[in-house]
């Protein structure tokens, strides 16, 4: 019953776990999420980006039209797929605003009254008659009504604009897999929807990702059932990992209103470390006499460990709270089980291979590699650069990259803004406000009243004013029909009948009219483009701040704190190193400083820094704290060598082939571990100690 320990507790685990799934206790799909923003605190700026997103363009598909002599025929094809809404040639309103303008007409625009005599008015009659946009309604043009049409061109070709239906993640994978064929039989070379790239992009991952983990998992099983040869243990290993993970994440389900998926993968990931407290109770041989013995340089290094971890606790990022509450509490459980559980349970020697003790080649003296690690350091500080942009830690997709970037340009000639209002009437109010200011970029909401301009306009329609410019009107017909009478008795019933004003223009009539607006904490919300934003800077209502700019403010916001508190997690860490080391401290101390300090120097002079970086840095800091320990406290024998090279391999092995990754946030892990446990190895094999300095 004693060897099944470890079974029946990740038994017990997952059935509550299941429990609590079935039960609906815990709602898995608001718990989890897979939103890279979740990973942020709530802020201003974090609303605003999510107002943005609200009104991106994520249902469109962009088609360059290469082909002219098949291109309408693809659109035909195109236009019968299920998932698709409509295809836009050009901006024009919506078949609703169009009647709506019609039977509106006079309440629209600008009203600009006519003082023109009736002799002066029947020859404009004449003029305006020979004019493309002659209007029989309004033949002296009274309202002005901006165009609101732009054709689309891309660098002088001509594109297409392709609206979905339904943005659900199996609506455009469909959509996508029927969309692909035809863009390839018709040799459509240039298209592009971000929908599209969150469908590829995904499966891409789970490809490179089956890869990489049948990669770990080859080594994992060559190094721990053929070379260290432990199944048993091997398997109990395991079944505590998967325990303590299971118990971290439901704790962690409890503990915070929304999860980030993205904390609780590197939380799995660091139970490496874990292994490190299995490998030195087995090879000093802790788990062979089934008597529980207390591992004093396990506990110093797991309690510093810790320490750090709570630090991390009081950073204003909620992904590295969750990250650290995790580790906190997975390390928890491991240590425990592996410090005491596995020593009463008990499991064969360990397999030694005597040939590693010779291995031992300490050319390099502590106070050199010291050295050498303060100069890294203070070269890598002086040409460290950071990268905001999260879009660079997605997986890094060629095709789709080089289609985006081939329409990047249009987010570049119209940049959107958004206008808010803490009502509709005024947003409209707003948008007639920008629409005299930047002739050149009406906005389609500008051509709607207010409620005032509808009262201004009806009593000018009674005033004695429009009386007079009607009488002057029917005098100008009279003098016109001499000259042109079919077109004087075309004009006979113009501003004969003015019609009332019958509507409300509440959130769903403009809604209904094509007008995108969000109400949202009391405003009213309504997207725009310019081609010139400079002209807009002094209006208040309006948001000119990009998405991007906004994403890396907010970015940049939490990299101070996060630096500070990851600086006093790491001298803490120190000083505990200091307390449990003493006077083997300076060994002990290169195990941080030296794998720190040349992953610092490497990024300095290749890439600048990420937020996925300074992750990987904290797992190296903390495995290096560890190892420091161990190497002073166990010192250079060959239970010991075998703990530390074992687990070393294991997390290198674990990370490294994320090198391989095509994600960024990935690769940038992976490097990042490489270069760390590469130069631990260096230690554990070519560190010359101070001698007389052993604990």
């Amino acid at each position: 019953m004693r060897k099944l320990q470890n079974f029946l507790l990740l038994l017990f685990v997952l059935c509550v776990g299941v429990y609590l799934f079935k039960s609906g206790k815990i709602d898995w799909e608001k718990k989890l999420s897979l939103e890279v923003l979740d990973l942020f605190p709530q802020s201003q700026e974090r609303e605003w980006v999510d107002l943005h997103r609200k009104f991106g363009d994520s249902k469109f598909i962009y088609v360059a039209q290469e082909n002219p002599k098949e291109f309408d025929s693809f659109l035909k094809e195109v236009a019968l797929l299920p998932n698709i809404k409509i295809i836009h040639r050009k901006i024009e309103p919506s078949p609703a605003l169009k009647d709506f303008i019609a039977k509106n007409y006079f309440y629209l625009g600008e009203l600009k009254p006519n003082s023109q005599s009736s002799t002066q008015i029947a020859q404009a009659l004449l003029q305006n008659s020979q004019l493309p946009s002659f209007n029989p309604f309004d033949p002296l043009s009274l309202i002005s009504i901006p165009s609101i049409h732009r054709d689309f061109f891309l660098q002088g070709t001509p594109y297409v604009i392709i609206e979905m239906r339904d943005s659900e993640a199996k609506s455009v994978h469909k959509l996508y897999s029927e969309f692909l064929p035809l863009a390839q039989k018709y040799n459509i070379t240039h298209y592009f929807s971000p929908l599209f790239m969150s469908v590829e992009n995904p499966q891409l991952i789970l490809d490179e990702a089956n890869v990489l983990m049948g990669l770990a998992g080859i080594f994992f099983f060559v190094l721990y059932f053929v070379i260290l040869r432990m199944p048993f243990l091997t398997f109990n290993m395991i079944a505590t990992l998967l325990f303590s993970n299971a118990t971290a994440i439901l704790i962690m389900l409890f503990a915070f209103p929304q999860v980030s998926v993205m904390s609780l993968s590197f939380g799995i990931g660091i139970s490496n470390i874990c292994i490190d407290y299995l490998m030195h109770h087995h090879y000093l041989g802790y788990y062979q006499n089934r008597k529980i013995s207390f591992n004093t340089s396990v506990f110093y290094g797991f309690l510093t460990t810790l320490i750090g971890f709570f630090v991390c606790l009081f950073v204003p990022f909620p992904l590295l709270n969750q990250l650290s509450l995790y580790a906190i509490i997975n390390l928890g459980i491991a240590y425990l089980c592996f410090a005491f559980m596995f020593q009463g349970i008990g499991f064969a020697k360990p397999k030694f291979y005597p040939f590693l003790h010779k291995l031992s080649f300490p050319f390099f003296p502590v106070l050199i590699i010291l050295l050498f690690s303060l100069i890294a350091g203070g070269v890598a500080f002086t040409h460290l650069k950071a990268d905001f942009d999260l879009s660079k830690l997605d997986y890094q997709n060629k095709a789709m990259n080089a289609q985006k970037d081939y329409f990047s340009p249009l987010s570049q000639n119209y940049v959107p803004y958004l206008i808010f209002a803490p009502s509709l009437d005024a947003l409209i109010a707003k948008a007639r406000e920008i629409n005299r200011l930047d002739t050149n970029n009406p906005i389609a909401l500008g051509i709607l009243p207010t409620k005032s301009e509808v009262k201004k306009r009806e009593r000018y329609f009674k005033s004695m004013s429009f009386f007079d410019f009607t009488k002057r009107y029917k005098d100008a017909l009279y003098e016109l029909e001499r000259s042109d009478k079919t077109l004087s008795q075309t004009l006979s019933m113009s501003y004969r009948y003015i019609p009332s004003w019958q509507e409300n223009l509440d959130l769903k009539t403009l809604q209904s009219l094509g007008f995108f607006i969000i109400s949202y904490k009391g405003q009213y919300y309504y997207q725009a483009q310019s081609n010139d934003i400079a002209k807009l800077k002094h209006i208040q209502g309006i948001n000119l701040t990009q998405t991007q700019e906004y994403i890396t403010s907010i970015t940049s916001s939490i990299y101070a704190p996060m630096v500070s508190i990851l600086t006093l997690a790491f001298v803490a860490m120190v000083i505990l190193l200091a307390i449990s080391t003493r006077g083997a401290f300076l060994n002990a101390l290169t195990f941080i400083l030296f794998p720190f300090c040349s992953v610092m120097l490497y990024l300095s002079l290749t890439a600048p820094i990420n937020i996925m970086h300074l992750f990987a840095l904290l797992i190296v800091v903390v495995v290096g704290v560890d190892y420091g320990i161990y190497h002073t406290k166990e010192g250079n024998t060959l239970g010991a060598t075998h703990a530390i090279l074992f687990s070393t391999l294991t997390t290198l092995f674990s990370f490294g082939f994320f090198l391989f990754s095509k994600i960024r946030a990935l690769n940038s892990f992976g490097e990042v571990i490489v270069i760390g446990m590469s130069c631990l190895l260096f230690l554990i094999f070519f560190q010359k100690d101070i001698k007389g300095n052993a604990s």
